[in-house]
């Protein structure tokens, strides 16, 4: 009786302070009180580390960024009493959740969720929050508590389903008393049927909203989960299922062992009229398509192209097609080319063109598709597969109703990105008339994100002879973005006026040698080059002060920890961060990237959600990427003269450092080929839109 009367309590607290802002304001106060406590002293600081820069840390994100959030909602005339009474209550229930271990281990996640939390009220200034919440639909879904009562959020939560499943799932106490929970549980489950499942291990709100479901397939889940628990892969296969019996869960598990049926199976349900577990499908796809891209990546050297082809010789088009789209990240440009002569040979053979090819997948990532067949140079030798008012067609399916978000802006950057790697005249012309078009009815339709994205589309889609210096400096003026094509030489070092870089390697294949050959490549005169146990310090001895700290790939965890403890030491003071290893090691580099980071080498993995991922990281990075596979004959001339730029003095302009790289590495015919796919920071569109974006719909 006890339980249920402080539960009752409970409930009627939340209500009672969600319905009055000046209560609310005071219970905001109160917690912050709470955590200034922590250090034993109630004074305005918080003490708790013996690093000066840690405790400002503090200070600025329990104190000051909250107290901005406050002072904005309250005194905006733009919001509506509602609005400040759920953003208010947002604020409040999100300093509940934080503990003192919380609170001392990972106070940069709550800056970046308080500092989402104020484009939230910009965004609800400007009656824009859909827009808003897709520039960053992980940490929406994490603020639902900004918002979950307002007539959106049952909208967004469906829509990140389909991308964030998982989060959409963890995040169920803060919408747990919402009407819509049940739905948005139930959408999840349907979607995700692998990550579902764990939810009905012990006992919880999602669990009984999984067992009082009448869904056929989340019932087909319970009943797949009755009998193998969680550790079966064939839960993926529950549309066929339970739609008309066609298999058992028997069957789905057998077929499940047998890595090529399972493949099979996947892309028949993947290709259908009407797929529910779109997500958990998509997962697996992805993971069994790069356990066969892998296979041919690793064979690079070998000669015999039917020997390195082997285990896809006998794939038919539509799984050639699957290993494409689902591996865009890790798969080399040899590897691509190859796969992509037998896409084209399959289908020629079968007498398909091109259009009813992805008509028959159902145009199942058919932009990713079109981006890395342009990044890869061979958009052209696929449309030549279909008549041209088919082509036509298509690059208008492609460009078109960017605005009918699937919960993030992935579509428009993936047209933006192709963009930068088409070089037809013609269909770039056409691309363009396009965007305009869409843009026109955007506006006519008063719809503000459609409006954005085209209007952005259209301005980075510019003829290539008026990119010039005031092309850039009207962009940046437009979009309050920092200058694209260069940084200034005053922004390239730290409060000490001393440069530094950290590179993560990673003990891969060629890591060994990518690291000896960055060694060598620092032997000069104007680098002294200090070896310690598990990592390198690289010192500049002439002009600017200059400081990269490496570790060993042989001492990959060991190096790394060091290296972290270096940012420590140096408050995270660092202007460059290097990746230097494959694209599955990437999110741990990523998750050590300091908010004041100026540049970040991303190498091959700058895909949507990587670029996104440092976004969040460091709001005004310039990234450089690859559409490859980088390689050490670029990548080491690449950075040795972004140092020297640097230890002259001089301003980083990016068409430079190509400029001297591509004079470098000219005698080097292999380099010079890898070195076309490497993609400067004032270069790289996908990135350029997605700051843009977020500047331009949270903008005062």
């Amino acid at each position: 009786m006890k339980k249920l009367f402080l539960f009752i309590f409970c409930i009627s607290h939340l209500q009672f302070i969600a319905q009055n802002i000046d209560e609310t304001n005071g219970y905001i106060d109160r917690e912050q009180r709470r955590l200034d406590s922590l250090d034993g002293m109630v004074d305005g600081k918080i003490e708790l580390k013996k690093n000066d820069e840690q405790n400002k840390l503090y200070k600025q994100i329990y104190f000051g960024l909250v107290d901005s959030f406050q002072n904005r909602v309250n005194q905006s005339p733009q919001l509506a009493e509602y609005q400040r009474r759920n953003l208010l209550y947002g604020m409040y229930m999100t300093l509940t959740e934080i503990s003192g271990k919380t609170f001392n281990n990972i106070p940069l996640y709550y800056q970046k969720l308080f500092s989402h939390a104020l484009g939230l009220v910009k965004a609800s200034e400007n009656k824009d929050v859909i827009s808003y919440l897709i520039t960053d639909p992980l940490y929406s879904v994490k603020n639902i508590y900004f918002y979950k009562y307002d007539f959106y959020a049952k909208e967004f939560l469906i829509s990140s389903c389909h991308t964030y499943p998982e989060e959409v799932l963890k995040a169920f106490s803060k919408y747990s008393e919402r009407p819509y929970k049940d739905t948005v549980v139930e959408v999840c489950a349907i979607l995700a049927p692998n990550i579902a499942k764990n939810y009905l291990i012990g006992e919880t709100g999602i669990k009984q909203i999984l067992m009082n479901s009448g869904s056929m397939n989340i019932m087909g889940m319970r009943g797949f989960f009755n009998k193998y628990n969680i550790l079966s892969k064939g839960m993926v296969l529950v549309d066929d299922i339970v739609d008309g019996n066609l298999i058992t869960v028997e069957d789905a598990h057998t077929i499940s062992l047998d890595k090529r049926k399972f493949l099979r199976k996947m892309i028949e349900i993947r290709n259908s009229d009407y797929i529910m577990a779109e997500h958990s499908l998509d997962q697996q796809l992805k993971a069994t398509s790069l356990e066969y891209v892998r296979i041919i990546n690793e064979l690079h050297d070998e000669k015999d192209l039917k020997k390195r082809f082997a285990c896809v010789d006998d794939f038919n088009w539509k799984e050639l097609y699957t290993l494409l789209v689902y591996s865009e990240e890790e798969i080399f440009t040899s590897t691509f080319n190859g796969v992509f002569e037998r896409l084209i040979f399959r289908i020629n053979q079968e007498k398909i063109s091109g259009d009813k090819m992805l008509d028959k997948v159902k145009y199942n990532k058919f932009r990713t598709f079109i981006k890395i067949a342009a990044n890869f140079n061979k958009l052209g030798d696929f449309l030549k597969t279909m008549p041209k008012d088919q082509s036509r067609m298509l690059i208008t399916k492609f460009t078109n109703n960017l605005d009918k978000n699937e919960g993030d802006l992935s579509s428009a950057i993936n047209v933006a990105n192709a963009f930068s790697s088409i070089n037809d005249s013609l269909l770039l012309t056409y691309m363009r008339e396009n965007i305009a078009q869409e843009y026109a009815r955007t506006e006519k339709e008063g719809n503000r994100n459609g409006v954005a994205i085209y209007g952005l589309l259209k301005s980075l889609f510019i003829v290539p002879e008026k990119k010039d210096a005031l092309w850039f400096q009207s962009m940046a003026m437009k979009y309050k973005l920092q200058p694209i094509n260069k940084i200034d030489s005053s922004a390239l070092f730290g409060m000490d006026r001393v440069h530094r870089q950290i590179h993560f390697f990673y003990d891969d294949e060629d890591g060994d040698a990518s690291y000896a050959s960055f060694i060598t490549t620092f032997t000069t005169p104007h680098y002294r080059i200090i070896k310690r146990k598990n990592c390198v310090a690289i010192e500049s001895i002439k002009g600017k002060k200059v400081i990269i700290y490496a570790n060993h790939p042989k001492s990959e965890l060991e190096g790394q920890a060091d290296l972290i403890g270096v940012m420590d030491s140096f408050r995270k003071d660092i202007q460059l961060f290097v990746h230097r290893g494959h694209s599955y090691y990437a999110m741990n580099t990523i998750d050590h990237i300091p908010p004041r980071t100026k540049i970040v080498f991303l190498g091959s993995c700058g895909s949507y959600h990587n670029i996104h991922e440092v976004l969040s990281r460091s709001e005004n990075v310039h990234i450089i990427s690859s559409k490859q596979i980088g390689t050490m004959g670029v990548n080491n001339p690449l950075l040795f003269h972004i140092a020297e730029t640097v230890r002259e003095g001089k301003d980083l302009v990016w068409a430079d450092v190509w400029a001297k790289t591509r004079k470098t590495i000219a005698k080097n015919v292999d380099a010079m080929e890898k070195f076309r796919d490497y993609v400067a920071p004032d270069k790289n569109l996908g990135a350029i839109f997605l700051q843009a974006y977020t500047r331009l719909v949270t903008q005062d």
